[in-house]
């Protein structure tokens, strides 16, 4: 059997089990997947100094103490199979200036070279998979090109809306390697509906992968929580809870509606503040909750103790490009789930409540809560749908796309 390697540009390696890690730890575990190379994206010598400073988020603050304590790369001794996570450093943030740009790239594309050039002699990799999740890590091929069997563009974000009308150096930069990538990937997986038919007539060989859950894992964090729901115990219910950045994709006519029309409820935000003009306004609210990041394992404990999860998201184009990962959590969680009509949620109708407006959308939060609505067989139904979105499924499928791809490359 002819074995592969995967080298992955990608985002971090962190204890939120996004969809990278997810999908490259279930990915190992296929019998022709030697090894995996997960590139992650770079730290920064001003967040060294910021971190020393303690002036730091805490995703790069985890990052940091993990380098300082098993280097730039890392053998993650939770995964049933040979991953390196590489962690590269360059020089300065990326900010809109090209001489800045071209410094930061360079150094990254000689770091990431340099890192597999020296795990590909050591681990003896020949047969790669080179697989780009984030363009703005991507520097250009980092392996011997006639050891590439394979190039895939994994996209779960739409650079091109998201950048749409920013005219800045950076955006341009990071627009233009999306394109690129998107043309030239041998095989192009997407997340959503809206990116398939916004892609398919550029590259003929996509396909989507929504997001997914790790049930059993998810499960397990549960019974283990117990520890976690000390951030729960002075908070009376109901509780509402949103997991996810708190920024411009909050819709906050809905807050202002859940708090007009119900201050008994309590409303707790589990995510990083990213955008303190909406994090201002939601702070005058008497009944919500700001808790900060949480790991996977805390989310997990926290949503079994909340009564309605919630994603109360502005409905855009690029929220409807989406595939929500929280979605997935929500709905390993058994727990009523109401949302707007963002990327995503009308595959899972018969468990999401989806609404129009926010006057529906607090409509949905009070049917759930009423005492007649049966959450029993809500949770029934949920972990039904789970069990057929783990993230142990998605590999099996991109497993079976990556072979045929292979198949025909060689033929």
């Amino acid at each position: 059997m002819e074995k592969y390697s995967i080298v992955a540009i990608t985002n971090e390696w962190d204890k939120y089990r996004r969809r990278y890690r997810s999908l490259m730890s279930e990915m190992i575990k296929c019998e022709d997947i030697q090894n995996i190379l997960f590139i992650e994206s770079p730290l920064t010598v001003s967040s060294l100094v910021r971190y020393l400073f303690g002036q730091m988020s805490d995703r790069d603050k985890e990052r940091w103490q993990r380098v300082f304590k098993n280097g730039v790369i890392y053998r993650p001794i939770d995964v049933a199979g040979d991953i390196c996570v590489i962690t590269p450093i360059v020089p300065f943030p990326f900010y809109s200036i090209q001489l800045i740009l071209k410094i930061n790239r360079l150094v990254l594309w000689v770091f990431q070279r340099v890192s597999v050039f020296y795990l590909s002699k050591r681990l003896r990799i020949r047969n790669i998979i080179y697989w780009v999740c984030n363009p703005s890590c991507y520097a250009g091929i980092v392996c011997a090109k006639e050891d590439v069997k394979l190039f895939c563009y994994d996209l779960c974000d739409d650079y091109i809306e998201k950048l749409s009308g920013k005219m800045t150096v950076y955006a341009k930069w990071l627009k233009d390697i999306d394109v690129y990538l998107t043309k030239k990937a041998d095989i192009l997986f997407v997340s959503s509906k809206k990116l398939y038919n916004d892609r398919k007539s550029v590259n003929k060989n996509i396909y989507i992968i929504p997001n997914a859950v790790d049930l059993a894992y998810f499960q397990k964090s549960v019974s283990d929580g117990a520890g976690f729901l000390h951030e729960f115990n002075a908070i009376e219910h109901p509780i509402l809870a949103y997991v996810g950045s708190i920024d411009y994709r909050i819709d906050e006519e809905i807050i202002n509606l859940i708090e007009s029309r119900h201050p008994e409820w309590t409303l707790v935000m589990i995510g990083p503040k990213k955008e303190y003009a909406v994090v201002r306004r939601m702070e005058k609210g008497n009944r919500i909750r700001f808790i900060g990041e949480k790991s996977f394992e805390e989310v997990a404990g926290l949503l079994s103790h909340s009564d309605v999860c919630i994603i109360p998201h502005n409905v855009t184009n690029l929220t409807k490009s989406m595939d929500v990962l929280k979605l997935y959590s929500f709905i390993a969680s058994g727990k009523p789930i109401v949302s707007t009509n963002v990327g995503g949620v009308e595959e899972f109708s018969g468990v999401v409540k989806i609404s129009l407006d926010a006057d529906q959308f607090v409509s949905n939060i009070e049917h759930v809560l009423n005492k007649s609505y049966d959450k029993n067989i809500q949770c029934k139904k949920c972990i039904e749908i789970a069990k057929e979105n783990t993230w142990k499924k998605r590999a099996e499928t991109v497993h079976n796309l990556l072979a045929e791809s292979l198949r025909l490359n060689n033929t």
